[in-house]
C-alpha cells in the first residue's frame, strides 16, 4: 500500500493551516505564488478544518510505534542470543 501526495494537495493543505491561523496575508501570497485555483477546486471538500496538524499527530504516533516496535523485536533478538538453556 502507498500513499501519494501531490505537491499541489500538500500547499493546499498549508495554505488551509495559514488560513485556520489568521495568517491571511501569507496565505494569500502561497496561494497565487503556487498557483492553487485548481488545487482550491478539487481539495476543498476533501481538506477538512485542522488536517495539517491531524497528519502531523498521526505521523508521530505511527513513528512512535515503528521505533517502540524495532525495540521490541531487537529486545527479542538479543534475549534469544543471551539465553542460557
Amino acid at each position: 500500500m502507498s500513499i501519494i501526495l501531490k505537491s499541489d494537495e500538500i500547499n493546499y493543505i498549508v495554505y488551509k493551516y495559514l488560513t485556520e491561523m489568521g495568517l491571511h496575508h501569507t496565505a494569500f501570497s502561497m496561494f497565487h505564488e503556487s498557483n492553487l485555483e485548481a488545487a482550491a477546486r478539487e481539495y476543498r471538500y476533501d481538506i477538512q478544518p485542522g488536517h495539517l496538524v491531524t497528519l502531523f499527530e498521526k505521523g508521530l504516533l505511527l513513528t512512535q510505534i515503528e521505533s517502540h516496535t524495532y525495540l521490541v523485536a531487537n529486545a527479542k533478538a538479543i534475549s534469544e542470543r543471551l539465553s542460557v538453556v
